[in-house]
């Protein structure tokens, strides 16, 4: 009975111990997170930054910049040093939890691996293990093009500038600070949305271009279907919805044209030249595969060029690339040779001229397709220079 309350006693007596104990490292996480929190309020308290909107003079024009400065206490531990500073950009308009990098195009100035803007900049060595900078210290100037942001309007952007060894990237200070910028352009995501969007609808225009001369084949639908297959960011299911939602649209004589430009002129507005120039590829290629280009689907393709807003004179490159001369059911000197109806008769001598040199030094191509091409171009010139003369003569 004696020995039973003795190891009762000790049981207590260690339970006491190990609850005293647990007290113990409670209260040292809790304090050493309260140190913690502390030691982050002195570190941002004692090195600070600042930014500053300025216009700049480059090659006679005024650039937009964003100025950075610094100004505290630098700790380098193991003595003076090397430093660079690494600064970042991040867009905290909705909040710190939806937080968007800033993107550049500048590769240098990248993240690796990536668009995120990531730029590292000198700053020379440190005079001592404690070097503090009692007023502020320019680090650089990052110029407002240099940057694409997530979206227009006004942005609360945060900057944040690391300096870090340039020996082993160890960080010995860090800030933030922030600046309400308002971006005049598109941002990456909205261009992203845009583009996708121009994508999407550039298959009702390619079935419309399909469909103008009253038939849609198996080969311009294969061309058509392809450029849908192509496009990673749509489902299976919504593929096959916009197909099919496109095809019902071109069967539309009347509704198609008022639709097409409709969407025309939305694409001209947002997207991209180079995605434009793909939609107007899209629409040749879908000609090319029927074989024989009618001339209401001429019509209509000069007219979604001009609505999307690609020029003539690269539209006569594009169609020189893909679509041959031999191909037109009508021939469309505008089209196939750049005389338009507004030229007076310098002018027409001129731009045939201008063709005849071109074509007539692709006659001796080794590829015989060029060389084809070449000499029904060549047909087609001397053709219209003699209605000129016969108009003349008149």
């Amino acid at each position: 009975m004696h020995i039973d309350k003795v190891f009762i006693l000790i049981l207590i007596l260690i339970s006491v111990i190990l609850i005293t104990e647990l007290v113990l490292l409670v209260k040292g996480f809790i304090r050493s997170k309260s140190n913690c929190q502390q030691n982050q309020q002195l570190r941002s308290e004692v090195f600070k930054s600042r930014v500053e909107l300025a216009s700049t003079k480059k090659n006679n024009s005024n650039v937009d910049t964003f100025k950075l400065a610094i100004c505290g206490i630098i700790c380098s531990p193991s003595g003076s040093k090397q430093v660079i500073a690494k600064i970042s950009i991040t867009d905290i308009t909705d909040g710190t939890h939806k937080a968007k990098p800033v993107h550049t195009s500048i590769e240098n100035c990248q993240l690796k691996n990536s668009n995120i803007f990531c730029y590292n900049t000198e700053m020379g060595k440190l005079p001592c293990s404690v070097t503090i900078l009692s007023d502020w210290m320019a680090v650089t100037d990052i110029p407002v093009d240099w940057l694409i942001f997530p979206y227009k309007g006004k942005r609360n952007l945060q900057f944040k500038i690391s300096v870090l060894s340039d020996h082993n990237d160890d960080e010995l200070a860090r800030t933030t600070c922030t600046f309400f910028y308002e971006n005049s352009e598109l941002g990456y995501i909205e261009l992203e949305k845009n583009m996708q969007y121009a994508k999407t609808m550039a298959v009702p225009l390619a079935f419309t271009i399909a469909a103008a001369d009253k038939r849609i084949s198996g080969p311009e639908l294969k061309v058509i279907e392809n450029w849908v297959k192509n496009d990673p960011t749509t489902s299976k299911t919504s593929r096959k919805f916009n197909t099919l939602l496109a095809r019902i649209i071109a069967s539309i004589p009347i509704y198609n044209r008022i639709y097409s430009h409709k969407i025309c002129k939305k694409i001209a507005k947002t997207a991209p030249l180079k995605v434009r120039c793909d939609i107007l590829d899209l629409c040749l290629n879908t000609i090319v595969a029927n074989g024989t280009a009618a001339a209401k689907q001429m019509d209509l393709l000069k007219n979604i060029a001009e609505w999307i807003g690609i020029y003539l004179e690269r539209f006569r490159d594009m169609m020189e690339k893909t679509l041959p001369v031999s191909m037109l059911a009508t021939e469309d000197i505008e089209i196939c040779l750049g005389v338009t109806s507004n030229m007076n008769k310098t002018q027409t001598c001129r731009q045939l001229s201008k063709e005849y040199r071109k074509w007539n030094a692709r006659v001796t191509n080794r590829n015989s397709e060029i060389k084809t091409q070449a000499e029904n171009m060549l047909k087609l010139i001397a053709e219209i220079r003699n209605q000129c003369l016969e108009q003349e003569r008149s």
